[in-house]
């Protein structure tokens, strides 16, 4: 039984952990581009609307900002970028 709390305790700082780099990245993304609107945050999914005739520059500032936490110790993360005109499945 004791090896469970472990296993529940060890989640829950790693869940803990990636919600706290996900505020933060949220953050920075609205402190450096105010324009954008942030309408949704879902497990590890950022949904945010743009201007459409600079979607793709927004887009890859976002993933570098996303993946960017030299305070965490963390190994290298990869942001997965999609964009479309609606919450259907989107494009890359």
């Amino acid at each position: 039984h004791g090896c469970n709390y472990h296993y529940k305790a060890s989640a829950n700082l790693i869940q803990g952990a990636v919600a706290e780099m996900f505020r933060i990245a949220m953050t920075r993304i609205h402190d450096e581009m105010p324009e954008l609107e942030m309408l949704l945050n879902v497990y590890d999914s950022i949904l945010i609307h743009a201007p459409e005739d600079r979607i793709h520059g927004y887009a890859k500032r976002c993933a570098e900002i996303v993946v960017d936490f030299p305070v965490f110790d963390t190994p290298a993360m990869i942001a997965d970028v999609k964009i479309g005109d609606s919450l259907r499945p989107s494009r890359s």
